[in-house]
This record gives C-alpha cells, structure tokens and sequence, in this order.
C-alpha cells in the first residue's frame, strides 16, 4: 500500500502494533535567522499566496525553513524533497521530505532515513497523521532498529 492509504494513526498502529505514548519533548533553543532568509520569506508573503495549496505551503513556507535549519548541518546530513521510498509492499510512497545520513556513494543515493516531515493533507489532521507514522514506520524499517517515533503538532 503507498503511505497515503493509511488514513488513520489506529489503521497504522494495529497493523505495526505500535504503542502510543505521549510525552513532553520540547527543548528551549535559541537560534535566529539569517537576514537573506528572513529578506526571502517576507518576499514570499509579500507577493504570493502561500496557503492557496499544497504545494505552495510546501515551497515557499516548508522548506525554507527547512533549509535554513538543515544548512548548519549539511556536511553530515542529506536533506531529500520528494524522495521515494519502497521497503515492501505495505510501505511505499514519496515524503514532503526527509533528512538522512549523508551516503559514502555521493548525494544521488540514500542512506538511513533519520527524520521525515509530512505536511498535513488539506487541513484533514486525521489523515495527515496516519501517513506520518506509516512513514515513520517504513523510516524505522530501513534503519533496521527500533527508534522513537516524535509526532509534532
């Protein structure tokens, strides 16, 4: 099934007989933004509409922020957009994004998938939710251990 057939986090959980448990995982961190990133996204509000789709929410205020963050950890890490991923066939589909080890074969090739973001669909939580963990879980398997799942709100 591709990940966004899971519908439910209840579907995801009675399939991979995950164990909810919620905890508090917040870490105060104070970092600020550079002024060419700060300069793009007023840009970006300035002149489009940036929630008038997916794919808009995606481009101009997603990975921006993504990027920004992900560029002080670039030498180690490999920030994927739209990156497929197939572990078998109850797990497969392409994440909004995913940060990965960076690979010993050069950046065309994925290595262990560390952390996924997925975008909620069409303001439907429920369902954004199910395919992040069923994303979570296909992560997991081809990292080929256990891990926590974090679920941000």
């Amino acid at each position: 099934m591709a990940f966004s057939d899971y519908k439910h986090i209840s579907q995801v959980q009675q399939q991979f007989q995950i164990i909810a448990q919620e905890e508090c995982f917040l870490v105060a961190q104070e970092s600020e933004p550079t002024a060419q990133f700060l300069a793009e996204f007023h840009f970006n509000q300035q002149y489009f509409d940036m929630y008038a789709s997916e794919g808009a929410r995606l481009e101009l205020i997603i990975l921006p922020f993504l990027r920004e963050v992900y560029k002080s950890y670039a030498s180690q890490y490999e920030l994927w957009v739209q990156k497929s991923l197939n572990c078998d066939e109850n797990l497969r589909g392409t994440p909004d994004y995913l940060l990965a080890t960076r690979s010993e074969l050069g950046k065309r090739v994925l290595a262990r998938p560390l952390l996924i973001a997925v975008e909620a669909k069409q303001n439907n939580f429920e369902e954004g939710w199910g395919q992040c963990l069923v994303e979570l879980v296909a992560a997991q398997i081809m990292r080929g251990f256990l891990f926590r799942l974090i679920i941000l709100i």
